[in-house]
């Protein structure tokens, strides 16, 4: 409101800088400022304006997990996410919004140099309270909104015009009192009001709300009392500070005795909560639930609190500057401490209750909840690792939470929770090595299908040197015997694979750790059990037990390798890169390994047999059986081993268990798993040849919607339906290139797949398939037409649920040219948008890039990212083509 001139030096600013940071007090407006200006440059930037907000962030190291959570991009790796950011934003143009950087400073300054040193097309726009101090930072201070000066307010209505504080505070008023307007008699005492506060647009609105309760005159006359009383604070404080704190102190002063305290309680969240939160932390101390409600519509009441709806949800925030202040009232008050712990402990049981019930109908609602909850649940894992004492409660709050770090595509962020409750003392437990071995198998599953359909065979591939196969983790490992291996894998060591149940048992055999550790082992029944399985693991080691039993176990011995149960179990040996034993070679993974098996169907496939799951329970069926985690390790050890059959050249073998695992997901109405297990269907069928039924299966995956509204799900599930596309009749190849391109698309959009590096320059089998059925530039016509497609409408092609268009007829007299059919069979008309129909006709023409931008008033780098989504949605590579196309349209339409 009345920012007009500010934003047009703002997108100047931006315009001639890469880097420009908006400073100025608390509730001046900057972050107003901010989206205002990146809704208005949004065009400018081919590949999107971002927002990332920072104030509910305590940790620094979490700014570069912020902006890949605003960009959608998935670190699925344990690359440092500064790393894999830089990687992902080098190639694009694009405009970041840092907002409210003044408590992570430094992380912001080191963030914004390595983005801008390492590309050209990245712009940021930050807004903090100081500079970030960078060389090339340009500096904007957003001013206070101009009020009228006694003179100038006497102009009635055209001084309401001309000055945005009095339209604010009208505004504002309006919205408590119906039908408040400004008039002659209360024009000159609003004036008066917004000079006192300075025109800060925060103290205007809490100043606002008061009108409910007095008049604008009696307003001004308490408001200069307190200004006699509140001024002669510290003298070293600049005055705009001074005039918003004393707008704050008034608005707690008119509080109840509870709801200052419940204002004070509410600081220890951040972001948003709802009222079950609100009243697990502030209940009890003599309030009870009817209190608690109270109080927070008493602070909505008074605009201290926001309501928002999500769906059907209601949620309240404190806006930053408040919920500092609260925080000083909690300080002073001596219950900082206790009140965060109360805090933790809700959010503990809600971590709790999660992981018992995701494996069931329920995981789109826990998933969203985890969205909306994410900064209090990062605020309880912050406080257990900085607070002595309270380690533990964070390692098992944060190993609880397994299924979100994997399922979400951030186990980054899992890793460094856990890693941090582990350095500030906490004891591995069972938990920790649960989540451990969910991490370590997905990612097994994961490179190991890939390795499938790439033609790649476990046990061969280049390299030199000596022993076991390598761990579940990242991190190399090599032995003491002649074979060589795959350089990108993931393998086994000298026991067999794993067998199902998710609990603890005891084994002998090497884990994957560093130096000694808790890692991932179960065996398959009721009671304690020992074995001699290896373990695999991720940073702290992996073992598992081949007992009857479900229980952590403990592991000795050098290497890296597999053990016979998926479930928790320690290890003691070196760790990866520093063992040796005779496990079976490494499949493709995460980390360059050697090996010493030949390959499938060798004699260390016998030395190391995959051994059969029991039976699943029959109650494990009842859709009422629900209240803990064992139904997803039931389900996810079974994926594990078929896609270990698979990958040795065993597909019939792994076609059963998958069954069984679709059977229980489909019993609880589970998705996420599901599609894992229909995935892993799918590919053992592809492996087997029957390419038409592991198209079926990658279907019925896409019909799942966990599937469509995940990337990385779509991503990996569109890539096994075009690999059975590209194998099976001719005219489904051009659909298997297109599919791919959809895929390829995806996984640019959030990062890369973080198996394609360990690959470089390699050729799928499929692909090579089609390339050769349809020829190289028939092909790449269609991965770009692919390339060209949303997620909805990659799902909608690949589903068949929109028919392939006929070939346009061209124009009388025209010279032919080939038109393959579209990537979206629709009719012609409704294949692109308004927009770019709009710059085909230009193209049709004969404009420029230029002179379609001039035509179209909008930048030349939009008018060229236009241009290249035409192109690839109709699958055209050069200018000519789309003109011979629209013509052909316009001859069609009777034009």
């Amino acid at each position: 409101m009345g920012r007009r001139d500010e934003a047009a030096e703002v997108r100047r600013l931006l315009s001639v800088g890469r880097l420009l940071t908006l400073t100025g007090p608390g509730g001046v407006g900057k972050t107003r400022l901010a989206g205002h200006v990146a809704r208005q440059v949004g065009r400018v930037f081919p590949d999107g304006v971002w927002l990332v907000p920072l104030a509910a962030l305590q940790d620094e190291a979490f700014v570069p997990h912020a902006v890949l959570e605003a960009l959608g991009v998935r670190n699925e790796t344990t690359r440092p996410p500064l790393d894999v950011l830089v990687e992902y934003l080098r190639e694009r143009q694009l405009l970041i919004v840092l907002d409210n950087c003044e408590h992570v400073l430094r992380s912001c300054a080191v963030l914004a140099a390595a983005v801008l040193s390492a590309t050209e097309g990245v712009r940021i726009l930050a807004t903090s309270r100081h500079r970030l101090g960078l060389a090339g930072e340009q500096l904007f201070e957003v001013p206070p909104l101009p009020a009228p000066t006694p003179e100038e307010a006497a102009g009635g209505a055209l001084a309401t015009e001309r000055f945005p504080a009095l339209r604010l505070f009208a505004d504002r008023a309006a919205a408590v009192v119906p039908g408040f307007t400004l008039e002659g008699g209360n024009q000159q005492a609003v004036a008066r009001l917004c000079r006192r506060l300075d025109g800060l647009p925060l103290a205007i609105e809490l100043a606002a709300v008061r009108v409910r309760a007095l008049g604008v005159e009696q307003l001004v006359e308490r408001l200069d009392d307190r200004y006699r009383l509140l001024t002669g604070g510290s003298p070293v404080s600049p005055p705009r500070h001074r005039t918003l704190r004393s707008a704050v102190d008034w608005s707690h002063e008119l509080c109840t005795p509870q709801e200052q305290l419940v204002w004070a309680w509410l600081s220890v969240f951040v972001g948003g909560f709802d009222l079950a939160a609100a009243e697990a932390v502030c209940g009890g101390e003599g309030l009870g639930s009817a209190d608690v409600l109270d109080a927070v519509a008493g602070l909505v009441d008074k605009s201290v609190l926001v309501r928002e709806e999500f769906g059907r949800q209601v949620r309240f925030r404190l806006l930053v500057s408040l919920r500092d202040y609260g925080r000083e009232k909690l300080e002073d008050l001596g219950e900082v401490t206790g009140t965060r712990r109360r805090h933790r402990d809700h959010f503990a049981r809600l971590a709790t209750g999660y992981e018992r019930n995701w494996f069931g109908p329920d995981q789109p609602e826990i998933t969203e909840r985890l969205r909306l909850d994410r900064d209090n649940f990062h605020a309880a894992l912050d406080f257990c690792l900085t607070t002595p004492g309270e380690a533990q409660h964070g390692l098992r709050m944060a190993s609880s939470l397994w299924f979100h770090w994997v399922a979400g595509g951030v186990w980054g962020q899992g890793r460094h929770w856990m890693d941090g409750a582990l350095r500030a003392g906490a004891h591995p437990d069972v938990a920790l090595t649960r989540a451990m071995w969910a991490g370590a198998l997905m990612s097994l599953v994961h490179t190991r299908s890939a390795a499938v359909l790439a033609g790649t065979t476990p046990g061969t591939g280049s390299g030199s040197g000596t022993g076991p196969g390598t761990s579940l983790g990242p991190g190399p490992g090599t032995g003491s015997g002649p074979g060589a291996g795959s350089g990108t894998g993931t393998g086994s060591g000298t026991g067999p694979s794993p067998s199902p149940g998710p609990g603890p048992g005891t084994g002998s055999g090497p884990g994957a750790g560093s130096g000694s550790g808790t890692g991932p082992g179960t065996s398959l029944g009721p009671g304690p059990s020992t074995g001699s399985g290896p373990g695999a693991g991720s940073g702290s080691g992996a073992g598992s037990g081949t007992g009857p039993s479900p229980g952590p176990g403990a592991g000795s011995g050098p290497g890296a390798g597999r053990g016979s149960g998926p479930g928790p179990g320690t290890g003691s040996g070196p760790g990866p890169g520093s063992g040796s034993g005779t496990g079976p070679s490494p499949s493709p993974g995460t980390g360059p390994v050697t090996g010493k098996n030949p390959g499938p169907g060798s004699a260390a496939d016998d030395e190391l047999p995959v051994p059969t799951p029991p039976p699943v329970p029959a109650e494990a069926f009842a859709p009422g059986n629900r209240g803990s985690s064992t139904a997803s390790f039931i389900v996810l050890t079974r994926v594990e081993l078929a896609c270990t059959l698979v990958c040795r050249g065993r597909p019939e073998e792994a076609i059963p268990l998958c069954a069984e695992a679709i059977a229980l997901c489909e019993a609880h109405g589970e998705q996420w798993a599901r599609g894992w297990a229909l995935r892993t269907l799918a590919l053992a069928y592809w492996a087997v040849g029957d390419y038409g039924r592991a198209a079926e299966h990658a279907r019925t995956c896409l019909r799942l919607p966990y599937t469509g509204q995940h990337a990385q799900s779509l991503a990996r599930t569109l890539d096994l339906l075009a690999a059975a596309e590209a194998m099976t009749a001719a005219g489904a190849v051009e659909r298997a290139g297109v599919l791919r391109g959809a895929v390829d698309r995806i996984w640019r959009d959030i990062g890369g797949d973080p198996v394609e590096s360990f690959r470089p320059g390699r050729t799928r089998v499929a692909e090579r398939h089609a390339r050769e059925s349809s020829g190289d530039a028939a092909y790449e016509r269609a991965h770009r037409r692919g390339g060209g497609l949303s997620m909805e409408e990659a799902v909608a092609y690949a589903l068949g649920e929109v028919r392939e268009p006929a070939p346009a007829r061209p124009p009388a007299g025209a010279v032919p040219v080939p038109v393959p059919s579209m990537a979206m069979p629709v009719p012609d008309d409704a294949l692109l948008t308004p927009r770019e129909a709009q710059v085909a006709s230009l193209i049709a023409q004969g404009r420029t890039n230029r002179q379609i931008a001039e035509s179209l008033v909008i930048a030349q780098r939009t008018a060229e990212g236009h241009v290249e989504r035409i192109l690839a949605k109709l699958g055209f590579t050069n200018r000519s083509q789309v003109a011979a196309w629209f013509s052909t349209r316009r001859v069609d339409d009777g034009v």
